[in-house]
């Protein structure tokens, strides 16, 4: 519950993926997205976009957490797989399935390729 007394979006999205699970398990029409090793059910490819949409979080590492959570997509040892949520998100957005916010740390920076040139002399 938020300061206002509805339930907070990531709860919502915690009830939906609870109530909708066995419709997602029994679902045999072939829409599973597979990114990391991971396969994603329409059901979950809708609370991913729910999420991005959701103004509550505004950055790609809020959204891989809330995602996480949500999807109870966890480490052996308990800790988020946020990293992996990150990445599956960023291959889903360049697929076209979702859409981000625009990242807003430093990006890195590409590479350079130098080629050695050697001059004949006199």
């Amino acid at each position: 519950m938020n300061e206002i007394g509805q339930p907070s979006s990531e709860s919502i999205v915690t009830e939906s993926v609870a109530a909708n699970s066995r419709q997602a398990s029994s679902s045999a029409d072939g829409s599973l997205h597979r990114y990391v090793g991971r396969e994603f059910t329409e059901v979950e490819m809708e609370i991913i976009r729910t999420l991005c949409a959701d103004p509550a979080y505004p950055t790609r590492a809020s959204i891989s957490r809330a995602l996480c959570r949500s999807l109870g997509w966890t480490k052996p040892d308990g800790g988020l797989k946020d990293m992996s949520a990150r990445v599956a998100l960023a291959k889903m957005a360049a697929d076209g399935l979702i859409i981000l916010p625009a990242p807003t740390g430093p990006q890195p920076v590409p590479r350079r390729h130098l080629e050695a040139t050697i001059e004949e002399g006199p």
